[in-house]
């Protein structure tokens, strides 16, 4: 019986010792949602307002040469139409072809046109988002979230201290994100 409770009282001591060098478990950080309005991002970022400057240059160059080229079309088709009666009938129609195939070939141009800004609009959104990445990870990780989401997938953001589109936008324009929550 005695070795019966030394075997017992090493059994228990082996235990005790066994917890006692097992590492304590890290206290769990809580959950913490943070949103982003990315809409608002690119509002206030000035790296979005550079990009949508350019953007507006590029359009208003593309839409300068349609209209010049558009005046001139309408031009020559006036001339003609005024020419009607002086012109042979084979060269007016020679030449009414020609302006019907001017104005096809403008149109044309102008919905090639209308494609290219809309995909230098996505380039430059998709750039925009690119460069915010790295930045809303940051602050994410600066204002303790546990997961970013944006804030068009909510149905209303009740709690304005889980919105970190602010500090982002601040870090993005070169300032100091403001510390903490």
């Amino acid at each position: 019986m005695r070795a019966q409770i030394v075997l017992m009282a090493l059994l228990v001591g082996l235990q005790g010792s066994a917890n006692a060098a097992a590492p304590t478990p890290a206290p769990v950080a809580p959950f913490r949602l943070c949103v982003i309005d990315q809409g608002a991002l690119i509002s206030q970022s000035r790296l979005a307002a550079n990009e949508a400057a350019r953007f507006q240059q590029v359009r208003q160059a593309a839409q300068a040469k349609f209209d010049s080229d558009s005046r001139t079309l309408e031009s020559d088709a006036r001339a003609l139409e005024s020419f009607r009666t002086a012109v042979p009938p084979a060269t007016f129609k020679v030449k009414s072809d020609e302006i019907a195939r001017r104005r096809a070939e403008l149109q044309q141009r102008g919905d090639q046109i209308n494609r290219s800004l809309s995909q230098l609009d996505s380039k430059l959104t998709n750039a925009v988002s690119q460069a915010a990445g790295p930045v809303m990870r940051t602050v994410s990780i600066a204002q303790g979230c546990s997961a970013l989401i944006s804030a068009s997938t909510l149905v209303g953001v009740y709690d304005a201290t889980i919105d970190i589109t602010a500090a982002v936008a601040q870090q993005m324009n070169g300032q100091p994100a403001p510390g903490g929550r």
